[in-house]
């Protein structure tokens, strides 16, 4: 079995030059070089072609945004966490959320937001919900 690479989360590249591939070709890609490391910089809301790149030696390659399910299939997405699709699954880890209920939860909140401190002031109000429904009980 391999070994997922960890996913740090950045800025956009903006205007910086990349190699664009097709998806298995990236995937393919991170297993030859055995990247230990990708990088995304969706933010959740907006697609961009930096969605998720590697860089070996200082060359930035991309994955098309075609073909999302060979990535998903990568990742195990549905089966590490329940998630429905790449996208939910980048935007979840991005704010550290390991399950899709939870981050649906959080997105159908008043909290939403892209930063980690949206989901803890939306963890710290869910606590406080339930600890004033014990003490009505």
């Amino acid at each position: 079995m391999t070994v997922l690479p960890s996913i740090i989360f950045t800025d956009s590249l903006g205007e910086m030059e990349f190699i664009s591939m097709e998806s298995n070709q990236f995937i393919e890609l991170v297993k030859l070089l055995n990247i230990q490391v990708l990088f995304s910089a969706y933010n959740g809301i907006i697609i961009n072609d930096d969605f998720l790149y590697l860089i070996h030696d200082g060359i930035i390659f991309v994955p098309h945004s075609g073909n999302i399910e060979v990535l998903e299939s990568f990742f195990n997405i549905r089966e590490r966490g329940g998630f429905l699709d790449l996208f939910s699954f980048l935007a979840a880890k991005r704010i550290e959320i390991d399950n899709y209920n939870e981050f649906k939860e959080f997105k159908n909140s008043k909290y939403f937001g892209n930063e980690r401190s949206n989901f803890l002031e939306f963890l710290e109000a869910k606590k406080n919900t339930r600890d004033e429904m014990r003490e009505k009980s």
